[in-house]
């Protein structure tokens, strides 16, 4: 009985499935220069869709459409000790959450209660620099 009207009948049937987007696809690529040298430049770039769809069994909650675009550049010195990285992750601040989903007051005994809502960050652009000792 998904639909919680007390009966398993043909509205539980015809509910769709939870998190199943009709759409979702994905792109990316990447590309690395040998420099004179020695070094190496390292690009990578993706790109993620996904549908909205419905997050709960009863169709109450949903997860909105959400689009996704991560990109970075990485040099590596010539003797593959120092590497340094310029990234960002979700460069289109496609920030996101579901609806919130109830959580049962206990699960086995264990209580939880409470709710659920999915989270997705929002943009994050970061630098990292990295050195071997080997």
């Amino acid at each position: 009985d998904l639909n919680g009207d007390g009966v398993i009948d043909d509205a539980d049937k015809n509910l769709e499935p939870p998190r199943a987007a009709e759409w979702t696809y994905s792109v990316g690529f990447n590309h690395d220069w040998m420099l004179s040298g020695g070094s190496n430049i390292a690009f990578r770039a993706s790109y993620a869709y996904r549908d909205e769809s419905f997050y709960t069994d009863n169709n109450l909650g949903y997860l909105l459409e959400q689009e996704i675009l991560n990109a970075g550049i990485d040099f590596m010195t010539a003797d593959d000790r120092w590497v340094f990285s310029l990234y960002g992750q979700n460069l289109l601040n496609s920030v996101n959450h579901g609806n919130d989903t109830q959580l049962p007051p206990d699960i086995q005994g264990v209580p939880v209660g409470g709710t659920l809502a999915p989270l997705v960050k929002g943009r994050v652009v970061g630098l990292e620099v990295s050195f071997r000792t080997n």
